[in-house]
């Protein structure tokens, strides 16, 4: 399954997963949702790594409400929340 990153709203980051050529409708993954305690409010967009890792903002939440610099593993069995300080 391929994912193309392609969201960060107010409340998560998505990505479209395609099964390959065949694959008749795209499925939509939410990746991160954010709760307050690990972000609100993503800002700017996402960036990829080398290795598919997917790093972002948040203007608010967090430990003290003044947003997060957050973490998405690209993991073997799909993407997982690393990080969000």
């Amino acid at each position: 399954m391929k994912l193309r990153i392609s969201a960060l709203v107010a409340i998560g980051v998505f990505a479209v997963a395609s099964g390959g050529a065949l694959a008749a409708i795209p499925t939509l993954a939410t990746l991160v949702t954010f709760n307050g305690g690990n972000g609100e409010s993503p800002y700017a967009g996402v960036i990829i790594d080398a290795n598919g890792n997917l790093f972002g903002t948040t203007e608010q939440g967090g430990a003290y409400g003044y947003g997060t610099v957050f973490e998405v593993v690209n993991m073997a069995n799909g993407y997982a929340i690393w990080r969000a300080q």
